[in-house]
């Protein structure tokens, strides 16, 4: 009799070994944490990954929607030229951290102005989003600064008709230096101390959705209540 192939454990398997190459270390931060909880964020660095299975299969689902878009940017006949996963690396010596990812995608049009795109899947109606996540633009602006490029476009990439919504994102360089840095420049105090951040998703109520599905919940619950 032949064995049934088990293709659910074989996929997360496969999800396991691609997220072992993402290690995290203190002193190097990635432009996805950016607006995240940063007490999260601190847990996923000083404790043991507790990231579930269905959320597993989503965050790989976004990769490979992620794949299917530098495709097709890169057989538009309308786009001069598109690099895609371009690594980029900030060293910041005043505060003795780096900020290191990758960017989804620069492209360079018919007139040989590059752009870069931030690609965003979403189970969302992409029609009714009227503006981009303020996080998703701040990711975006580490890209720009990074590369010295002027404009981007966040996409919201709908998974299940690739529908799409665009948001055009100019360069800041006063939110890097004022915001985005500061940020990253207390996770890493934190990190390097060992002491929690305060708990952003239960102070401010735009991130209080984090705490709805944080793998953590159980931990920070004991921290606030000693």
């Amino acid at each position: 009799m032949v064995r049934t192939v088990d293709l659910d454990a074989a996929i997360l398997s496969k999800i396991d070994r691609d997220r072992q190459e993402h290690t995290r270390v203190i002193g190097r931060y990635y432009p996805s944490v950016i607006g995240n909880c940063k007490r999260k964020t601190y847990y996923t660095y000083i404790l043991d990954d507790r990231t579930n299975d269905d959320l597993k299969r989503i965050f790989s689902v976004g990769e490979a929607l992620h794949d299917f878009v530098a495709r097709a940017l890169k057989e538009d006949p309308k786009i001069k030229h598109c690099e895609s996963e371009v690594p980029i690396s900030i060293y910041i010596p005043e505060c003795d951290f780096t900020i290191s990812g990758r960017i989804d995608n620069i492209v360079t049009d018919e007139n040989g102005e590059e752009r870069i795109i931030e690609v965003k899947s979403t189970g969302q109606k992409v029609e009714f989003l009227k503006e981009p996540k303020p996080e998703n633009v701040e990711q975006l602006n580490i890209y720009l600064v990074a590369r010295q490029i002027q404009h981007g476009d966040v996409f919201y990439v709908e998974k299940n008709t690739l529908k799409t919504a665009q948001f055009p994102v100019e360069r800041d360089r006063e939110l890097f230096l004022s915001k985005t840095i500061k940020d990253y420049a207390v996770l890493d105090e934190c990190l390097r101390e060992g002491k929690l951040p305060a708990p952003e998703g239960k102070i401010y109520k735009e991130m209080a959705w984090q705490c709805q599905r944080c793998e953590y919940k159980k931990e920070c619950e004991e921290d606030i209540n000693g």
